[in-house]
């Protein structure tokens, strides 16, 4: 089934169809970024990823898909999805000492960069602008800087990259 863009149609929101986009707003970052954060903290949002849409209807989604290239000395890392400055429901749940985090991974050395993706379906119950931001934490037991977009050893080598991060963010029909 091809998903129609309501300003594609002439068709207003109102009159398409369940399930359909009724809006897209996309945000890349292409440049890098880092940020020392404390042990046990999380940064603020990554600057230059976040994206923001205003729902037609209360009863309409959000469908959030994110991409973002990380890297933290040595380091397991933790992605979290914050919906207008509070963290998303979109997080595992409470289990003893482990973090509950939208993703996590595991760094082998300080020359990976490791790419998430992820998708959340949201259900804002309003038609108050949503805003979607990334914030990024770590294991490590003191402060450490955690990039976005290049490894932590970002040596001028053609076996080092520059990566790229998107979210994405669709008002699906409700």
């Amino acid at each position: 089934m091809a998903l129609i863009l309501s300003g594609d149609t002439g068709v207003p929101a109102s009159g398409m169809p369940t399930g359909s986009v009724i809006q897209t707003v996309s945000t890349t970052k292409t440049d890098t970024w880092s940020e020392s954060v404390a042990a046990g903290a999380i940064s603020g949002n990554v600057t230059g990823l976040t994206a923001a849409v205003t729902p037609s209807d209360s009863s309409n989604k959000v469908l959030v898909n994110v991409t973002v290239c990380t890297a933290v000395p040595s380091n397991p890392t933790f992605i979290y999805l914050y919906v207008n400055g509070v963290a998303s429901p979109f997080v595992g749940d409470a289990a003893g000492s482990r973090k509950s985090v939208s993703v996590s991974g595991i760094w082998w050395n300080d020359d990976t960069l490791i790419s998430y993706g992820f998708s959340f379906l949201h259900s804002p119950a309003s038609t108050s602008t949503q805003t979607y931001s990334i914030r990024i934490g770590h294991a490590s037991g003191i402060t450490r800087t955690i990039y976005v977009n290049r490894s932590v050893n970002d040596t001028d080598s053609a076996q080092f990259s520059r990566n790229a991060s998107s979210i994405t963010v669709m008002e699906i029909k409700g």
